[in-house]
């Protein structure tokens, strides 16, 4: 059952776990992220990339949709992830994604803002709702000397947080995408701040090849959703 990633996430917050995001590229992918739901009894949050043609969101949204249909009993949300535009977010939300991954990290602030709240305000007029980052989560292959200059700062997550309106916000606290150059080092303490301080869900990008004991601690310190993709490509 397709449903709002807020829902999903509000649930998980109020129960203290966390929940799988898995990419998906084709039937298959889907077809298997479903199985696997079913077979543990967990929700999901399946993830699609943002390739910036409307065709490849559309083409992947209509395959959730159905397959979701064989499986009822299946929370889950699609999200766009890494949404890297205004036209890939409005392309999104008319393909029937339940949220939008507004990712404009790379900007200044203030730019940052602006960009996630013009999606936010389209998206919410529709029910759906937007994940948003706020410093920087790099490459695995750059991680010694890129791990610590795009941390979450914490003096600006509230203010981010409410000006943009974003439904949960994705944290850099040490984690990287693709394949780890070095040893995972995750600022818990810093993650743990930052759960004391925002009211919305927190997000961790960089899930694969972090550990499972940097998983467990992650999620008792506030994470609610764990995303993974360069596991399942290898």
């Amino acid at each position: 059952m397709l449903l709002s990633m807020k829902t999903l996430l509000d649930t998980a917050e109020s129960k203290a776990f966390a929940i799988p995001a898995p990419t998906v590229w084709s039937i298959e992918t889907v077809e298997a992220a479903y199985a696997v739901g079913r077979a543990m009894n967990t929700p999901l949050i399946l993830m699609v990339w943002d390739d910036n043609t409307v065709a490849w969101i559309e083409k992947m949204g209509s395959l959730v949709h159905l397959v979701d249909k064989r499986y009822p009993d299946v929370p889950c949300a699609l999200i766009l992830d890494h949404g890297q535009s205004f036209a890939s977010s409005v392309a999104a939300v008319r393909a029937g994604f339940t949220t939008v991954m507004a990712d404009y990290s790379m900007m200044p602030f203030e730019g940052n803002i602006i960009n996630v709240k013009r999606i936010a305000d389209v998206a919410h007029a529709v029910g759906v709702a937007v994940e948003a980052e706020l410093g920087h989560v790099g490459e695995g292959f750059e991680y010694e000397t890129t791990r610590d200059s795009g941390l979450t700062d914490p003096a600006q997550a509230v203010d981010f947080v409410t000006r943009t309106g974003c439904d949960m916000l994705a944290v850099a606290i040490g984690t990287s995408h693709g394949t780890y150059k070095g040893e995972p080092k995750l600022d818990f303490e810093l993650l743990s701040t930052l759960d004391s301080l925002v009211n919305v869900p927190l997000i961790l990008h960089g899930g694969s090849g972090t550990g499972d004991e940097n998983l467990r601690e992650a999620v008792r310190r506030g994470i609610r959703k764990v995303n993974l993709c360069t596991d399942l490509f290898n």
